[in-house]
């Protein structure tokens, strides 16, 4: 991941502009931490998924153990807040 588009996930996660679920990208207006991502990466479809799936982003826009890692943190009630301040030390970036 490119550390820009890391900044902006994370800006994007404290804006407050979106509604926090879980369980899947997005549903009934909220999304969970992986969901915004692909929302701001305009890789979402109008049914909430990508590539087909609601659930996981593909593996060459995010590795699986650090979907896993945040979905499940997402999942468990970890705000927004506190996903944004564990993401830059478990995302690598490229540049």
């Amino acid at each position: 991941m490119k550390l820009a588009t890391r900044q902006k996930w994370v800006d994007a996660l404290r804006s407050g502009q979106y509604k926090q679920g879980k369980g899947c990208l997005r549903e009934d207006g909220r999304y969970c931490c992986l969901g915004v991502l692909a929302e701001i990466e305009g890789l979402l479809d109008a049914d909430g998924a990508v590539d087909d799936n609601k659930a996981l982003l593909p593996r060459d826009i995010l590795p699986l153990f650090e979907q896993r890692i945040l979905a499940t943190m997402n999942d468990d009630g970890a705000t927004f807040i506190e996903l944004a301040d564990k993401i830059p030390s478990l995302i690598t970036c490229e540049d």
